[in-house]
């Protein structure tokens, strides 16, 4: 949904005309806010629940 002059809620256009969709990304952000680590497209949702918490044992080696 656009919400003033901005994309909220991990909705992007999915090209001209058409409608809305919702696409599905885990970021790993850091306390600076700094991203470190994106999965994106996430089509196997289990599986990317189960790297994320690897992802982030390997930003703290």
């Amino acid at each position: 949904m656009k919400h003033g002059g901005r994309w909220r809620y991990g909705c992007l256009p999915s090209g001209p005309g058409q409608a809305l969709r919702l696409k599905r990304a885990i970021l790993v952000i850091d306390r600076l806010r700094v991203v470190r680590h994106v999965a994106f497209p996430v089509l196997d949702i289990p599986q990317a629940v189960e790297d994320s918490p690897k992802a982030v044992r390997s930003l703290t080696r």
